[in-house]
């Protein structure tokens, strides 16, 4: 049997029969039909738009369908509010964790209801350490129960969601983009405790942007496009190229589309730039028209690095030059100043500016070009925005329109918009296409190739090695916050980076 064997062929668990949800006059799912078998773990794949939110929603009582109907062992049930959902044995981990960070492990595990001593409100911790180590045993993990969860790893804050889930008597668990931030190793360990579920009859609907990820970890694959089911099969009769053909209905012939930009004088020269605990002598340059990677596995310091040479963290010392100029940057303020632009991985947090509309986050890093004295020329920003939104092709429906309504994929373009609005020269990206779908993917690294065709230079950090190797001029490896390795063209290979990244 296939894929860690266990599941059940005849035991449907959840069936999901002609769903429907309109918003207005949006249709986000129109008649959508699938079944789930116990201890089944499906991929739900779709671009960012196609109903995998909604869909999601729906099963957790976030939002109510139309019409169609959902069976779980058999029963109609009507879902009408999370609580609904949680007894009929459905729970959501998000993409965005949910841990109390200052509790322990026990208490964000059994949060629900920690065990009293007998006839007291005083909590029976014996017990509570007991109950979270059976749980984390079934699970084949060995987490401390009394261990603060801020102090666990990005991995192990997941782990902990999903022991909470178990807990809760879940039989299905939705897992929204898990590995998000993980590196390698964590991604394993994840994939471990996701198939010893499998082995204990939990059904698993595993949605991730990554292929590769759904190939290895699914035994069936459901696609959304436009808010219909396009395709349902096993992983075993699906390659990568064919998942991506459904999701976009059409074949996206270069995924990774390189353009040969002409690559001309050093733009920015870094020598001896020490942050300290993080980052140590970091020597480095940047040519016009380049885009130069860098790559490492957690804790390499790449994110430091970007961040030190935007001004958010003070190099304890460096020498700095750009165009041949010694800089000393501050702040980002100073590095605005210098042209030079950052656009963070955590777009939701450090990247958009999510109360406000799409005209006002274009403009925000280049005010001084509207100031009219003590007023600021509202036209001009307008013109301005227009101007980008066309560039870029960013779908909205207005330019008043608040950017957290858009795409992951509109949210980045918009903030390319920003910094190419403010001429910067150098764009410093992190993670540029972390959670965007593959044909948004695409055209993000049309826009990165762009920009370096007409003469400016990206340093670009990501943990998604092929597309290092797709687009990348030359990378840097970094591990415990060195350089380990620069690597030029045909250099740039999985096995280099892999082999760099993990040096001490």
């Amino acid at each position: 049997m296939d894929k860690n064997t266990a599941v059940s062929k005849n035991l449907t668990l959840l069936k999901v029969t002609r769903v429907t949800k309109s918003f207005s006059s949006i249709k986000a799912l129109s008649e959508v039909s699938f079944e789930l078998k116990k201890g089944e773990i499906l991929g739900l794949v779709g671009e960012n738009g196609a109903g995998k939110s909604t869909l999601v929603n729906i099963l957790g009582g976030i939002y109510k369908k139309d019409d169609g109907e959902i069976l779980i062992n058999g029963k109609q049930v009507d879902i009408k509010n999370p609580i609904i959902s949680k007894n009929e044995g459905i729970n959501i981990v998000h993409q965005e964790l949910t841990v109390f960070n200052y509790l322990n492990v026990a208490e964000n595990v059994l949060i629900d209801g920690l065990p009293r001593l007998k006839k007291t409100s005083i909590i029976n911790w014996p017990k509570a350490y007991k109950v979270t180590k059976d749980i984390l045993k079934r699970l084949k993990v060995e987490i401390n129960p009394r261990a603060i969860v801020e102090k666990l790893s990005i991995a192990n804050k997941r782990i902990t969601e999903i022991a909470r889930a178990i807990h809760a008597k879940g039989q299905i668990l939705i897992l929204d983009e898990p590995t998000t931030a993980l590196n390698n190793n964590d991604v394993r360990s994840l994939f471990s405790v996701i198939k010893e579920m499998k082995k204990a009859g939990i059904s698993v609907i595993f949605i991730s942007h990554l292929l590769d990820e759904i190939l290895e970890i699914c035994d069936r694959v459901i696609i959304l496009r436009d808010g219909k089911l396009v395709c349902d099969k096993q992983c075993s009769d699906l390659d990568r190229n064919t998942i991506i053909k459904y999701m976009v209905g059409k074949e996206i012939s270069e995924q990774y589309p390189k353009i040969k930009s002409k690559i001309n004088e050093i733009v920015l020269n870094v020598n001896n730039l020490n942050l300290r605990d993080f980052l140590f002598d970091i020597n480095f340059n940047l040519r016009e028209g380049e885009i130069l990677a860098l790559y490492g596995l957690i804790g390499s310091g790449c994110s430091e690095l970007a961040r030190t040479l935007f001004g958010i963290n003070l190099a304890s010392s460096a020498f700095i030059k750009i165009k041949d100029k010694e800089v000393r940057i501050k702040d980002p303020i100073d590095a605005i100043r210098y042209g030079i632009g950052y656009i963070s991985a955590d777009r939701k947090f450090e990247g958009i500016l999510s109360t406000l509309n799409i005209k006002d986050n274009i403009n925000v890093a280049n005010l001084n070009a509207g100031d009219k004295g003590i007023l600021m020329d509202n036209n001009f920003f307008k013109k301005n925005s227009t101007y980008w939104v066309d560039k870029m092709k960013i779908k909205i429906d207005n330019l008043d329109q608040k950017i957290q309504k858009l795409s992951g994929g509109n949210q980045q373009k918009v903030l390319i918009s920003r910094w190419l609005n403010s001429n910067c020269k150098i764009l410093i990206f992190d993670e540029p296409t972390k959670g965007i779908d593959v044909g948004a993917k695409t055209e993000i690294y049309k826009i990165m190739e762009d920009i370096c065709q007409k003469g400016a230079s990206i340093i670009m950090i990501s943990v998604d090695i092929d597309e290092i190797i797709g687009i990348a001029d030359r990378a840097l490896v970094l591990s415990s916050g060195k350089v380990m390795k620069e690597l030029n063209g045909e250099e740039i290979t999985k096995e280099n980076l892999l082999f760099y990244a993990s040096k001490i």
